[in-house]
């Protein structure tokens, strides 16, 4: 076959075929007629397809590089936030971290999830966190807190303001209320709390020997929730709720769950018909009116000196209230709010697990009496006791790992930036802050990773951002120390005082979830029957007790 040109050519000769190019745009071929070079032509055609197609791919492969791959939702499951109240059958607090441990490859410690219209990325490599934590926006990093885009971006502002718990790190109001708050959560700061602390746990015992007495089961969990609550209160603004000497609850912590059923109710519906939940949206901010209205007294009794601090120091109200703080006095509000929500049910919460985990496994509470009979004896804990009971450290640390008060918190990109050095992340991308995942994965922990083992805290966690129930950086949590030390003095009056056995057979609350110990969920081995609130802001796992007086005491 020949193609002739009508031009002067320029010809180039190739083993299997002529090519002659012309001046002007026209190609033309001479080709043998032979079967074998004609097969070599095919051959050499094919070659150069495959070429380009290989070429394609590269590029492909390129533009590729850095995308986060989709996790797989389970089977049936349609939605994210469907497989997430479905693995998160004791709280949906839990449901990511189950969800990342079943879906993103660990060697690859990463995922991205469409949550509320919104590409979520999902962490579980605690290399990855690092990063993300210690990158904060407040040390100059890419990445901050930040609900924008979020459903809680709107909710905040309705319900709890824009305290410690819920400041944008880009607001100018989180960096002046980080700096007052501070120093009485500074170690000198908690210890001046320890009396207040002891004398309302001892307001606990009081309550729970007047149950024993009667002979009634005791649900741990609510009577901690009031001694947590009244302990928050009298250390941050000497103002006690009387939670133990009224029968009548105090009508804060029932407007505090009205706000959080209001809010859980919301988020079982797409966003955009939330204006369409009127009943709802309207018994959530007649909640919050009671709940401002009680703070705004508070706040207006101090300011005026009619009321003062129950310790010697001054407490978070009177350096929040003083002058020159620039705290508005509806900051000072979101800073109150915030400190009575995230500080007494997160404690109360962790307590309750502990319960759960000692009935469960008397070894670890026999280890654990020995031990406070040894360091404190029968006398009143003191501050110098708490930094010797190493064993409870232990317990504490495993309870909070295996049942983490928060499952996980959000962080965002503030910028165009890349995760790992290979992670593309755009602009205001959401990112979760796993804990229950990091707190879980066996690739971390071992096989043993469900399992309530004190003795592993021995040698400490396996990687500095595997165990964070506190969160970590710039932005985690100015209650820490305050929140250990409750919890130490809690236990060691329990155990010195009380036995506790679960009753033989019992039913799960209105509203709350059994989980058996045999059910076969992707939870943490809890060793007993125990009952979770699914709509339970900060997690514990909670069952009744029967108390008896310990022989001889501690």
């Amino acid at each position: 076959m020949q193609i002739l040109a009508q031009a002067p050519t320029t010809t180039t000769t190739l083993p299997f075929a002529t090519f002659s190019v012309l001046r002007r745009p026209q190609l033309v071929v001479t080709m043998p007629g032979s079967k074998t070079e004609t097969l070599a032509l095919a051959g050499a055609l094919g070659g150069g397809v495959a070429a380009l197609l290989l070429l394609w791919i590269q590029k492909r492969r390129k533009d590729d590089v850095g995308a986060i791959p989709a996790i797989k939702l389970p089977a049936g499951s349609w939605f994210s936030i469907q497989a997430l109240f479905k693995l998160g059958k004791d709280n949906i607090g839990y449901g990511s971290g189950r969800l990342i441990l079943q879906a993103v490859d660990p060697s690859i410690g990463i995922g991205s999830l469409v949550i509320f219209g919104q590409k979520t990325i999902l962490l579980r490599d605690p290399e990855l966190v690092q990063e993300v934590l210690q990158k904060n926006h407040q040390a100059g990093g890419d990445y901050g807190k930040s609900f924008k885009g979020s459903p809680l971006d709107g909710l905040t502002d309705k319900t709890f303001g824009r305290g410690l718990f819920f400041a944008e790190d880009q607001d100018p109001q989180w960096a002046v209320a980080h700096k007052i708050l501070t120093r009485p959560f500074s170690h000198r700061g908690i210890l001046n709390m320890v009396p207040l602390m002891c004398e309302q746990v001892d307001c606990l015992v009081a309550a729970l020997e007047c149950k024993m007495r009667a002979g009634e089961s005791v649900h741990m969990y609510d009577y901690l929730v009031k001694m947590a609550l009244e302990t928050i209160a009298v250390c941050s603004m000497g103002t006690p709720f009387d939670s133990f000497n009224s029968t009548e609850p105090h009508p804060f912590p029932v407007a505090f769950q009205a706000v959080l059923d209001a809010m859980f109710a919301l988020f079982n519906v797409p966003t955009q018909l939330w204006s369409c939940c009127v009943l709802t949206m309207w018994r959530m901010q007649k909640a919050v009116g009671v709940m401002n209205g009680l703070i705004d007294e508070i706040i207006r009794k101090r300011f005026d000196k009619e009321t003062s601090s129950s310790g010697k120091a001054p407490d978070l109200l009177d350096l929040m209230l003083a002058e020159g703080s620039k705290l508005s006095r509806e900051n000072v509000r979101s800073q109150i709010l915030t400190f009575l929500f995230a500080g007494h049910d997160s404690t109360a919460a962790a307590m309750s697990s502990l319960i759960v985990f000692l009935v469960a496994n008397p070894r670890v509470e026999a280890r654990l009496v020995a031990e406070i009979q040894q360091v404190v004896g029968s006398g009143e804990v003191q501050a110098h006791h708490v930094s010797e009971l190493t064993y409870l450290d232990w317990c504490l640390k495993e309870t909070l790992r295996l049942l983490p008060p928060a499952g996980s918190y959000q962080r965002m990109a503030f910028q165009d930036t890349i995760l790992g050095g290979k992670w593309k992340l755009k602009q205001y991308t959401p990112i979760w802050v796993d804990v229950f995942a990091l707190h879980m994965d066996p690739e971390t922990w071992g096989a043993d990773a469900a399992c309530f083992v004190p003795e592993r805290w021995e040698k400490g966690p396996p990687h500095a951002y595997s165990y964070m129930p506190f969160a970590s950086g710039p932005r985690s949590c100015i209650g820490k120390e305050f929140s250990i030390m409750e919890q130490k003095i809690v236990a060691v009056k329990l155990l010195q005082r009380f036995t506790m056995h679960s009753p033989t057979a019992w039913t799960a609350r209105t509203g709350s979830v059994l989980i058996k110990a045999s059910e076969s969920l992707p939870h943490t081995i809890l060793g007993i029957d125990a009952e979770f609130s699914p709509q339970q802001f900060f997690v514990g796992a909670s069952i009744p007790v029967l108390l008896q007086l310990r022989d001889p005491p501690c």
